[in-house]
């Protein structure tokens, strides 16, 4: 067998080939569990955080470790069906583009991350434990009480 040509061996995977008339994208998918949900106010996007969760086994010790990270969502017009739904501990889907701003905080300036998603690409997947039953599609949303039970890890 024939050691390949240098070039060859460097060559980009046909991928990249159907892609280089793309000039770029930015996408991120979440899936996880709702954390804070923002009321919601006329006019304002829907903001809410989702934490995701990665496990891995620990080379040393052979225990399986956890990390969670919170990610910060906005949704502009969010449908009804989606704000009757959304509360915290619901397992949700999140399709969205990455957005990075700077902002004034105290005098100091911070910056934030968060995946603004299209209503179309955000689906709960379960309800929250304990929620209650939507109200009827004709009722007008109201905003939900601070619920206390703070013992769910999300």
């Amino acid at each position: 067998m024939q050691a390949p040509d240098s070039r060859e061996a460097l060559r980009r995977p046909p991928i990249c080939d159907s892609l280089a008339g793309m000039l770029s994208f930015n996408e991120a998918r979440l899936m996880g569990h709702v954390g804070t949900v923002n009321p919601l106010q006329e006019g304002a996007p829907l903001r809410f955080t989702v934490a995701t969760e990665r496990s891995w086994k620990d080379r040393e010790s052979g225990d399986v470790q956890k990390e969670t990270e919170w990610h910060r969502v906005t949704v502009f017009q969010p449908p009804q069906r989606l704000v009757n739904r959304l509360a915290k501990g619901a397992r949700v889907y999140v399709e969205g583009r990455i957005h990075h701003s700077k902002y004034q905080a105290n005098g100091t300036e911070r910056t934030g991350t968060e995946i603004v998603a299209r209503a179309a690409r955000v689906e709960v997947l379960t309800d929250a434990p304990d929620t209650p039953e939507p109200p009827p599609a004709d009722q007008t949303w109201q905003a939900r009480p601070p619920r206390e039970d703070d013992d769910q890890p999300y």
